[in-house]
């Protein structure tokens, strides 16, 4: 697990847009030191956007890629992931009805292009090279697109290539 968990670290890290900036947004660690098998991520488009998660899962879905998104299940640990403030979900709050998490969102995402959502994925006894390399293939589609113009192919991805593996260990960071 820790091999795959290294590579697909070093295979998000070197995912970037034409003009350098990252595709993928690590939560957590950035090596396998102090870090289990789930990996957790934001990701944003060639101009900076942040990319809605719904659409990456159900993207990745049809793919036959599973991984999950949403919420950090900690509360306020998504919101200073994202970098959003007090000031910024004050008026979210104290309300005499409770606000819809579809609605706040939205909202966060309209007033402050954020969304204290992130994607998953967990390597775990199951998960083989190919599976990840499966999923580096399928976040390449985002490189150098504007969010709406982001579609993925019908056609399943190949194998990993003969040969491939692992690197030959842990990354420490």
């Amino acid at each position: 697990m820790r091999c795959l968990t290294s590579w697909l670290l070093d295979a998000f890290t070197g995912l970037r847009h034409t003009d350098g900036s990252s595709l993928v947004r690590l939560h957590g660690p950035r090596g396998t030191i102090d870090r289990g098998g789930p990996i957790t991520f934001a990701m944003a488009d060639a101009a900076g956007g942040w990319i809605d998660v719904n659409r990456v899962e159900r993207l990745a879905a049809q793919d036959g890629i599973s991984l999950r998104t949403g919420c950090f299940r900690n509360p306020g640990a998504g919101e200073a992931a994202h970098g959003l403030t007090r000031e910024q979900l004050r008026p979210w709050f104290g309300r005499s009805t409770p606000v819809p998490v579809e609605d706040l969102r939205e909202g966060l995402r309209v007033a402050h292009d954020r969304v204290p959502a992130a994607v998953r994925v967990s390597v775990s006894l199951a998960t083989n090279f190919s599976d990840v390399y499966r999923l580096v293939g399928f976040l390449q589609h985002f490189l150098d697109a504007a969010v709406p113009a982001v579609e993925v192919p019908r056609v399943p991805f190949a194998r990993s290539p003969e040969g491939a593996s692992c690197p030959p260990g842990p990354t420490a960071a």
